[in-house]
């Protein structure tokens, strides 16, 4: 079903009908399957930046199973959050209940990088900003001052970016 799945994943309509036909009861292993890299057909969606195919899964996945989905890491032990386009990055990020965008967020990958590390390569404010009000002022402190195996935090990624507009973001909202 991975591979029936994966050969639409650029026409939506054969896609839904394809996920459609399975039991939602099924649905939530057979997008927790991986190829030889340890992609989801979530994450490969994702990265192609085929957002219709991406509300599509997050739209027929049980909010109660979309967390498991979400945290799936494949070989380079990232998620669906790193690595992105940033506005399928920021729509699943909304489908988020605020409560739980934290554990997402803090997942790092084998080089230490958080999803907010490589967000801030990305320089998109308006993600950034959303992130920086939907999660408490101690989760941004933890998530911000988090390192990588070079020791390098997301400050540092925003600063070597010269991303001054988000920096300026955190920092007034850090501050209030």
């Amino acid at each position: 079903m991975y591979y029936k799945l994966k050969d639409c994943l650029n026409n939506l309509e054969k896609f839904k009908a394809i996920l459609n036909s399975v039991k939602e009861s099924e649905r939530l292993a057979i997008l927790k399957q991986q190829d030889n890299s340890g992609n989801t057909i979530l994450m490969l969606a994702a990265e192609c930046g085929y957002l219709d195919i991406v509300k599509c899964i997050l739209d027929l996945v049980p909010a109660a199973d979309l967390q498991e989905l979400l945290t799936v890491q494949n070989r380079s032990g990232n998620t669906v959050f790193h690595e992105r386009t940033n506005a399928v990055k920021e729509y699943m990020l909304k489908s988020v209940p605020p409560a739980k965008l934290y554990s997402l967020l803090a997942i790092q990958n084998e080089e230490g990088h958080t999803a907010l590390h490589h967000s801030a390569r990305g320089n998109n404010v308006q993600l950034m900003k959303y992130i920086v009000e939907s999660v408490s002022a101690t989760d941004l402190s933890n998530l911000i001052s988090t390192q990588n195996k070079d020791g390098q935090t997301v400050i540092h990624s925003l600063a070597s970016f010269s991303c001054k507009d988000i920096m300026k973001c955190i920092v007034d909202h850090t501050s209030n």
